[in-house]
């Protein structure tokens, strides 16, 4: 019998492996370059052996989308088996993939780019990984498409991601900040808390890291009505004190209906390096 609705991502939704197998996610992997070597995000090289790579390396990588060609054999075996495939993707300002699926979509017959649907969720890492859950866990309660549409426009429309490097040395190799400002911030422990909508944004430079909890939970109180329900997901990439301590602050001012833990992948870690934490969330129901 044919089932409803197929679920696809790209790995920069950096969605843990047990809500992949829980919900049955579809990830395409965007492409890793590290000098002429190229590798399959999460398929080649996993985010241990990325990271690791990039500290020890003097080349910078580069990461590049999925074809369209990919998107479109996938597209064409899942509708083999599903009613509809929805496609959610990282911010179009922030990544080419969600064009790939597009154009891999008007592909088909106009029957069949009917069944398809592509959508920009607007932001990236575990900010767009939430959204496919608000998406998998709509198609768990056996809702039809048009639901689960707008299951995933509220969440869009409610979602955050903001997160602080642990260092401004990749910023820096990047070409994102000069020589001088990250210099500077070094000398006087200066981290950007930067934010994620549509593109990445710093929203304010802190000075120490003792002092960044209570900015995030701010900035959060400014969009979060106080009594609305959340879902969250802490990230943590090799910073746990810090981690947990705005884990305790996020429950202990937010009403959590559910809350995750992931890391940030190779996507966004490519450009602010191995070390950072933050917080995603969206509003529930």
């Amino acid at each position: 019998m044919t089932k409803k609705i197929a679920l696809v991502t790209d790995s920069l939704s950096d969605l843990t492996p047990e809500l992949i197998e829980k919900y049955d996610v579809n990830i395409v992997p965007i492409n890793i370059h590290f000098g002429e070597e190229t590798f399959k995000d999460r398929v080649d090289i996993t985010d241990e052996e990325f990271f690791s790579r990039l500290r020890k390396s003097d080349i910078m990588p580069k990461t590049s989308q999925p074809t369209p060609y990919e998107f479109e054999t996938l597209f064409r075996r899942l509708l083999e088996k599903y009613e509809h495939v929805l496609s959610l993707h990282i911010s179009i300002k922030l990544s080419g993939t969600v064009q790939s699926a597009i154009l891999a979509r008007n592909s088909f017959s106009e029957a069949d780019k009917a069944r398809i649907h592509v959508i920009d969720t607007l932001t990236g890492a575990m900010g767009e990984g939430l959204i496919v859950h608000a998406a998998a866990e709509e198609i768990e309660k056996g809702s039809g498409i048009e639901d689960v549409l707008a299951r995933v426009k509220r969440a869009i429309d409610t979602s955050g991601i903001i997160w602080i490097p642990g260092s401004l040395k990749y910023l820096h190799k990047n070409g994102r900040i000069g020589g001088a400002s990250a210099w500077i911030g070094a000398i006087l422990n200066i981290k950007p808390l930067i934010g994620c909508k549509e593109s990445v944004y710093t929203i304010e430079k802190i000075r120490g890291l003792k002092n960044s909890v209570p900015k995030f939970i701010d900035y959060m109180k400014s969009k979060i009505d106080p009594s609305t329900r959340i879902f969250a997901c802490i990230i943590n990439n090799n910073m746990p004190v810090q981690a947990k301590e705005l884990e305790e602050a996020v429950k202990a001012n937010f009403k959590i209906a559910k809350l995750f833990h992931a890391g940030m992948g190779a996507g966004i870690g490519s450009h602010i390096g191995p070390d950072t934490f933050g917080v995603a969330w969206y509003a529930a129901e």
